[in-house]
């Protein structure tokens, strides 16, 4: 479903009726602000961080290209762990991984670090840990890390 469909529907349609009651303002602010914020957007922004990776693959501009782009999940009930990442590429040296957040403050070091670790802990043989993000960085890039932020994504 395409996003304008599936605004309409999560929305204006299931509350039709508080619609017609309301003030437009008070109708989104208790019936869209919230959720929307807080599980709408960042769901469209991992789409949209994807949809960027495909383009910029596109145009030339990663190196090496991938062939094949995706999520990944696992879940290890041996281990009790389980996880998923954002966007997942796959090219001749391996897999990149992705993780895209929508979060009114920086990615911070420690977060970059968890999300590495998370990866190694799979067992993939991943050679570039990328990061989107909202609100910028508190974190140092390496030789395997990019941070890609609103400005770069839309700039």
């Amino acid at each position: 479903m395409d996003p304008l469909s599936l605004f309409y529907y999560r929305y204006v349609f299931r509350n039709a009726s508080a619609r017609q009651l309301l003030d437009p303002e008070v109708f989104y602010d208790r019936h869209v602000f919230q959720d929307f914020e807080e599980n709408y957007v960042p769901h469209m922004f991992k789409e949209i961080c994807r949809q960027y990776l495909v383009r910029q693959n596109r145009t030339g501009k990663i190196e090496p290209a991938f062939d094949a782009i995706g999520k990944y999940w696992y879940d290890d009930p041996a281990n009790k762990t389980s996880g998923e990442f954002d966007v997942v590429t796959q090219d001749p040296e391996g897999y990149a991984f992705y993780e895209a957040k929508f979060r009114k403050s920086p990615i911070t070091q420690k977060m970059v670090d968890e999300e590495i670790a998370q990866v190694e802990a799979t067992g993939l043989k991943c050679h570039r840990y990328g990061f989107f993000s909202r609100s910028g960085f508190e974190a140092g890039e390496s030789d395997r890390t990019v941070f890609i932020d609103l400005p770069q994504m839309f700039g």
